[in-house]
């Protein structure tokens, strides 16, 4: 298990991650001091739940709703806050990354960790409240839900958890590629598109559309020299990507299937892997504020108030 981990801005990509969306929180500050406070506040948080397993005072016991008991020592709490940089046409955004390690006390059994950070896109305080819409979770079910808890009680917030529709999928995919292309990147990966079928079809529960790289890029190709420019902005969700139209004229005509009537559970590309159930893996480090501002635009459209 890796110790500090949240190093730099970069660490975050590579890694899968549960999507929450939260609520504004109450008197959260973003400063050095403040987040050492949060530090022991977590930790004693942790310690409030104590049942005793073993003779050392400082063990905790939590139970794990899947997997069993989770025995836990000593726990060690740390914050840091990153800023991602400025790149062409996508601004900075704010990250307080926490990483909670935990050492288990029964000989043999591996210690445990939990990831997390809450993303603001924009200016994240006012006078009362700070708010990074989106949370990133990675992690022990046990250890997350007793953060959500905490971070819910200490600042008055409401934590969730993100689900994405298929068009959200689809278009999120398409403006980080597009994006990524129009950087002068040459896709390396194919674009992967898992989708699930409907019951009326027996025996089969999903399809996989692959499309090789180099077809990729040619479409791409072709919607640029289009001038799309619609499809390459970060605003709301308005149209459908011209990349998911040329894919699904590509596939009716070659295969009779029609993709617009299935539901798009996941898509894998060059930049992520996104997934409806809510989780995302970052690939390319250099688009992570691109992915980043983008989930966070999700998020606050059903953020609750």
């Amino acid at each position: 298990m890796d110790r500090h981990v949240f190093k730099q801005f970069g660490a975050i990509a590579n890694r899968s991650w549960d999507l929450y969306k939260a609520s504004k929180m109450y008197n959260f500050s973003a400063n050095q001091v403040s987040l050492a406070e949060y530090s022991k506040d977590l930790t004693l948080f942790l310690r409030q739940k104590v049942q005793p397993v073993s003779t050392l005072q400082s063990d905790i016991f939590l139970r794990e709703s899947e997997g069993g008991d989770l025995e836990v020592g000593k726990v060690n709490v740390s914050f840091s806050i990153h800023q991602s940089e400025e790149v062409e046409g996508v601004n900075a955004c704010t990250c307080i990354c926490m990483e909670l390690n935990v050492e288990q006390t029964t000989e043999g059994r591996p210690s445990a960790q939990l990831l997390c950070v809450l993303v603001a896109a924009s200016s994240a305080s006012t006078k009362d409240f700070a708010h990074y819409p989106l949370v990133l979770i990675r992690g022990k079910a046990a250890l997350a839900a007793n953060f959500r808890d905490w971070l819910q009680m200490r600042f008055d917030c409401h934590i969730s958890r993100v689900r994405l529709s298929p068009f959200e999928v689809s278009f999120l995919t398409a403006q980080w590629l597009q994006h990524h292309h129009t950087q002068g990147a040459v896709c390396v990966h194919p674009l992967e598109l898992t989708y699930g079928l409907p019951s009326s079809v027996p025996d089969l529960r999903q399809i996989v559309i692959t499309v090789t790289a180099g077809d990729l890029d040619t479409i791409l190709d072709r919607i640029a020299t289009t001038s799309m420019k619609d499809s390459q902005q970060t605003g709301s969700l308005v149209d459908e990507s011209p990349l998911f139209e040329l894919v699904q004229q590509h596939v009716l005509t070659n295969t009779h299937l029609v993709l617009a009537g299935m539901n798009l559970a996941r898509a894998a590309c060059d930049v992520a892997m996104l997934a409806a159930e809510g989780k995302v893996k970052v690939l390319a480090v250099g688009q992570l504020s691109i992915v980043l501002k983008s989930l966070c635009k999700i998020a606050l459209q059903a953020s609750p108030i």
